[in-house]
């Protein structure tokens, strides 16, 4: 037998930690000294007294006792023979312990662009109706691409910076920055990294109170038997021909802002003073969330992931069969026609400030990716990811404007509003997307909690004060914007366009061209592109506040 082959399976130190085995002393025989030193082995000694919990007990007593002959066998035999030493890769069964992997098991590149996609498709979906509406038809599919691909080339150099990062278990972006760009390059990834996530929070507040209205009208309108009006038509445009729950109706609130649309007029029930979506409903929202955002430990919360992906797939089905029953609704005429769809407006910078938050991942994807099981693979994982999640993009944003009935500048900046509270399907998706972000919503203020703990103090373990009094912060940030500035398109740019800056187009740039110089590879041309893409994330924040 090859050497390999009759090599014991397991050492010494396997055998005295064995829990079932009991060994008797090493007792080294005058026999076996003309033995290779190989061959020589420690007896294994069955334990009579053992108790074993087993299916197979009479085998196991069985092969035991097979394996004592042996030894017994071996001490009757002629001195200098080997006949019956008991061969070095027989060992008793219970000294078999089953293979335990590393800790923290490798995904596969399906469940990485899964995740990469998930992660990136959230509120933004909501708003890129109007977004389009802002940039123009043209323009908007033009910034679409063009948003989708810049953010795939800086998240492409973010993940090949990896391998030039410093060796630890776990490395994220801001210790790139912290070894490329020093203490100042941290401290400006942890400020502008942490405020995306409180930009988060404020989209999710308005959102869930919009939603939590929306539900309590539709559920008052049923129980109560209110009669609701629905306009008609719209500049003596007919909207639909029904305004049951089964149909496709749709309104225009910014445009007739004299015009209930959504609700029975006030003085008609006392419902609608105590409802009101901008005074009450966010502050309903506190003694639900704030307890949840107290939470140590965010395990509970993680197991509603999939609600995220049932959410964006219904609101695609949904965009889908509006379109369906609307038909296309999209010409271009003269200026001078009210209802022509525009090719470019000058609004076009809340689009590209929006799809900065939209394709934002570049201070997750390190942590996405170091699950991988084929790291080679990242680059075409990472770039197929955000291929679909473009596609999801451009398909509810242009199917949408496309085949909305009324005049283009009737989209909402959240386009579920122009829907009346009636509509099942409306009600429906507002109930999923009130139930996911009720889950996320803790997670986002407990991230937010770890980042501010673990970069000032270098821990997350605090007591339930300094967790209660950063939460209650972070709800009331949430609270503020919902009462005083519920514009969720809005803060979505501005969000975008700062993150953006910094995490997109700026600390990507100066981190390669770092890398770069120091492997004697910066040419010019890699100057003038990383010169380029900064300049570019400048230039989106500052049309933010130039927009009327």
């Amino acid at each position: 037998m090859a050497s390999s082959e009759s090599s014991p399976l397991l050492n010494k130190l396997t055998i005295k930690n064995s829990r079932l085995s009991s060994r008797a002393s090493f007792i080294e025989n005058k026999h076996l000294k003309n033995v290779s030193s190989d061959l020589k082995r420690e007896p294994y000694v069955f334990n009579k007294n053992l108790v074993i919990n087993d299916e197979n007990t009479s085998d196991y007593i069985n092969q035991a006792a097979q394996y004592s002959r042996y030894q017994y066998y071996n001490k009757l035999y002629a001195l200098n023979s080997t006949k019956f030493i008991i061969p070095n890769h027989l060992v008793p069964r219970e000294l078999f312990w089953p293979h335990i992997g590393p800790k923290g098991s490798k995904q596969s590149s399906i469940i990485t662009i899964f995740a990469i996609w998930n992660t990136m498709l959230g509120t933004s979906l909501l708003s890129l109706p109007w977004g389009l509406q802002q940039s123009g038809f043209a323009m908007g599919i033009t910034l679409i691409i063009l948003m989708g691909v810049i953010c795939l080339f800086t998240c492409l150099m973010i993940v090949k910076s990896r391998k030039y990062a410093v060796e630890k278990e776990n490395v994220e972006f801001i210790d790139i920055c912290e070894k490329y760009l020093g203490s100042i390059g941290k401290f400006v990834a942890f400020i502008f990294g942490l405020a995306a996530f409180i930009g988060a929070i404020m989209v999710y507040w308005v959102l869930m109170s919009n939603f939590l209205f929306k539900v309590g009208v539709f559920v008052h309108v049923k129980v109560s038997m209110e009669n609701q009006e629905l306009v008609q038509n719209y500049h003596g445009k007919v909207v639909t021909d029904h305004s049951d729950v089964s149909g496709s109706a749709v309104i225009c609130p910014s445009k007739q802002k004299s015009i209930n649309y959504t609700t029975p007029s006030p003085n008609k029930s006392m419902f609608y003073k105590y409802w009101n979506k901008e005074k009450w409903i966010p502050l309903y929202l506190i003694p639900l969330l704030l307890p949840l955002s107290c939470f140590k430990s965010p395990t509970f919360f993680t197991k509603f992931n999939a609600a995220g992906t049932i959410s964006v797939m219904y609101i695609l089905v949904f965009v889908i069969t509006k379109a369906i029953t609307w038909g296309p609704n999209l010409h271009f005429n003269p200026s001078n026609d009210i209802e022509a769809s525009q090719l470019y407006n000058s609004g076009f910078p809340a689009l590209a400030g929006i799809l900065a938050l939209a394709f934002y991942i570049h201070n997750a994807i390190l942590s996405i990716l170091s699950t991988n099981e084929k790291p080679e693979n990242n680059v075409r994982d990472v770039s197929i990811a955000y291929i679909l999640t473009g596609c999801m993009y451009f398909t509810v944003a242009v199917v949408f404007y496309s085949c909305f009935p009324l005049d283009k500048s009737c989209i909402e900046q959240v386009f579920l509003d122009n829907f009346p509270s009636t509509d099942i399907m409306v009600f429906i998706a507002q109930c999923g997307l009130l139930f996911q972000m009720t889950t996320v919503f803790p997670l986002l203020v407990y991230i937010v909690r770890v980042q501010i703990f673990s970069y000032f103090w270098n821990s997350i373990d605090f007591g339930y004060l300094p967790i209660i009094l950063l939460s209650t912060l972070s709800v009331s940030t949430g609270v503020f914007m919902a009462v005083f500035y519920p514009q969720v398109g809005h803060i979505i740019r501005y969000v975008g366009s700062l993150s953006g800056l910094v995490f997109i187009f700026t600390l990507p740039s100066l981190v390669f061209m770092i890398i770069n110089k120091s492997q004697g590879q910066l040419t010019w041309w890699r100057i003038l592109i990383y010169t380029f893409l900064i300049s570019l994330g400048v230039v989106n924040l500052i049309a933010q506040f130039l927009m009327k």
